[in-house]
């Protein structure tokens, strides 16, 4: 886990995160931790946009970091690009084809096979719960699975191949469907599903079309931050992407719109925490998502004992009348709690957040991730927030500058080092 944060307004953007990250695991209950992990990078030759990262460390056996940095120099020589989009693009067009970097693409896609196949054995037990009940007969559970295959492969025959990915890549994937029937053979050898899923190059069809239509519900992500300026842009903004890694001969990524932002005459401020937030949260909208499920759930439950209630005193309320009342007006109230609570929190926070310096919002976001380091070790038997906070700050006329930054060497002790860089830069 990590948590980072971004702040800006019409001066600048500010860019923090912290420099825990899980590094492997002993066991089950012990992972390690290391607080040396660089999450920020100056991927522009011209200082003009940084991209940092949460989630996993690499992409496709892959550091982030290295990856990045190699995108950095292919832009060497190069005139800035007119917009921020055009970085997250040019970024996701580089890891895209560059197959000097990654290992074969029928490697990466054969390793992810196994979780596209752990992905049908969990929603053939969501549509068949007798499938996965080990107190249910063999004959049971091998119905159960039948039952379960047919409506997965009526589900798969109705959705579209990922948008990022290749449907030509799903067709060859089932033309050498020996290699993967072999993967599953493999996976379901010791399994306690050895003797329930019989036909194994259905299941692995089954597998092949999961991975390639809905891999985003089962492979994991890590979050692409970036922020700055394009070249034709006079305020700044941040875009996350989520990028899951190869799939075929694609990467496959996502841009939510919910997760970007950009200054612009009218919109004067924002700030946008990822990844570990709780904290973070609290300050900036009044609540955080915990005490968003206690209300979620508790009202809920009220409204429901508000139904029991009037039953029990002998007014007649037919569930198809009661459940989609009930939900409207839980729905609302959900909303309408959430949006007053904004308005009392957030709205005044963005206010002064449009009149801070830029030393002011490197001070605040500083203060917010040691906050929220705090509380998880204080609250949490995991590490996996802390160690030195790095911010970088952009503008639009001094480009990138570290405000804070940790090394692992002393940079007055590398003076080669310092002289390679700036040669290169000039």
């Amino acid at each position: 886990m990590t948590s980072e944060v971004v702040v800006l307004n019409k001066k600048g953007i500010i860019v923090a995160a912290d420099s825990a990250v899980t590094t492997g695991v002993f066991n089950a209950s012990h992972p390690r931790y290391s607080k040396a992990a660089n999450k920020i990078f100056d991927i522009s030759p011209q200082g003009n946009v940084a991209i940092t990262i949460f989630g996993a460390a690499e992409i496709d056996q892959v550091p982030w970091e290295l990856a990045l940095k190699l995108f950095r120099s292919s832009l060497q020589g190069s005139e800035p690009l007119p917009r921020l989009h055009d970085y997250v693009s040019a970024v996701i067009a580089f890891l895209k084809g560059n197959a000097s970097i990654f290992p074969e693409p029928k490697v990466l896609t054969a390793g992810r096979f196994p979780h596209a196949l752990l992905h049908v054995i969990r929603s053939a037990g969501r549509l068949q719960p007798p499938f996965l009940d080990t107190d249910a007969s063999e004959p049971d559970r091998i119905a159960a699975w039948n039952l379960a295959e047919v409506q997965l492969k009526q589900r798969f025959e109705q959705s579209a191949v990922h948008p990022s990915l290749n449907a030509d890549d799903l067709g060859a994937a089932l033309n050498d469907l020996g290699s993967y029937v072999a993967i599953a053979n493999a996976e379901l050898e010791n399994s306690p599903l050895k003797d329930i899923i019989s036909q194994r190059e259905e299941v692995t069809k089954l597998a092949l079309s999961a991975l390639f239509k809905e891999p985003t519900q089962f492979l994991s992500h890590t979050g692409v931050v970036a922020a700055g300026y394009g070249g034709g842009e006079i305020f700044p903004s941040y875009q996350c992407a989520h990028v899951y890694g190869h799939v075929g001969s694609s990467l496959l990524y996502e841009m939510p719109d919910y997760l970007s932002r950009a200054i612009t005459h009218s919109t004067a401020s924002w700030i946008q925490a990822f990844a570990q937030s709780s904290m973070i949260d609290v300050f900036t909208d009044g609540f955080g998502f915990s005490l968003q499920s206690i209300i979620r759930e508790k009202s809920q439950e009220k409204l429901d004992l508000l139904i029991e209630k009037l039953r029990g005193e002998g007014v007649p309320i037919p569930s198809e009348v009661a459940d989609p009342i009930v939900k409207n007006i839980h729905d609302e109230f959900m909303g309408e709690w959430q949006q007053k609570n904004y308005a009392v929190n957030f709205a005044p926070l963005r206010t002064v957040l449009a009149g801070l310096s830029i030393q002011e919002m490197s001070h605040l976001a500083e203060t917010l991730l040691t906050l929220e380091s705090l509380k998880e070790r204080v609250t949490s038997p995991t590490e996996s927030v802390g160690g030195p906070i790095d911010i970088a700050a952009i503008t639009k006329s001094e480009g990138l500058v570290w405000i804070k930054r940790k090394h692992y060497f002393e940079p007055e002790l590398n003076l080669r080092y310092t002289r390679r860089v700036q040669s290169s830069s000039s």
